[in-house]
């Protein structure tokens, strides 16, 4: 995979439906563990709420996905959460909704719609951010080329990091696949061939 889209942080909302109370969990996670991390979090936090559903989804290490109605009627929770992941095409992410029962029986259909307005807002509360694998550099310039050089490349729209001061002026830049060629070019032009450029890791960057 050269790009996915998940979620940017890890968020809380609650909504109530005819006296249940629903608390949708969104978070990104890298695997299964992280996964499992947040639904444990979740019975720790709300030990006596009737249900705690859960849905998530990865990609990168190999598909895969599960959900759980946790006892809730089968169809009515588990899958309408893992559903709004699956229609925001959403991976390396979990949604964990807790219900709290209210007295007042919702109906299968009012399961769906309540499972899937938490799952929704709390995806929405999350943030959606696409990630892009690009290759990283370095740069290792001298302080009267690196104000320059910092403001051309964002000028050519090239993904950059915190400078750090020192000796010299060090970052580290994540041009696109299409404009990585350009982009270090324009490094050499500005520099004429006199900044370092480091080539680190190719890794996973959010693009918006």
């Amino acid at each position: 995979m050269d790009s996915y889209r998940s979620l940017e942080q890890k968020a809380e909302i609650e909504l109530s439906e005819k006296k249940s109370r629903f608390i949708g969990l969104a978070a990104p996670v890298s695997n299964t563990d992280e996964a499992q991390a947040l639904l444990d979090e979740a019975r720790n936090r709300f030990p006596d709420a009737t249900h705690h559903v859960s849905a998530w989804r990865l990609s990168l290490a190999g598909f895969y996905q599960r959900y759980s109605d946790d006892g809730e009627p089968k169809g009515t929770a588990g899958l309408p959460v893992l559903d709004v992941l699956t229609k925001q095409d959403l991976t390396e992410a979990a949604i964990i909704v807790v219900r709290y029962y209210g007295g007042i029986k919702l109906g299968a259909g009012g399961l769906v719609r309540a499972y899937s307005a938490t799952a929704a807002e709390a995806v929405k509360a999350a943030k959606i951010v696409s990630y892009e694998k690009r290759q990283r550099y370095k740069l290792i310039a001298p302080y009267n080329l690196a104000e320059t050089v910092h403001y051309h490349l964002a000028q050519a729209g090239c993904t950059q990091g915190e400078q750090s001061y020192g000796l010299n002026v060090e970052w580290v830049i994540a041009p696109s696949f299409a404009a990585e060629e350009k982009i270090l070019e324009l490094v050499k032009e500005l520099s004429s061939d006199t900044i370092l450029i480091e080539r680190l890791s190719a890794e996973f960057i959010p693009v918006n």
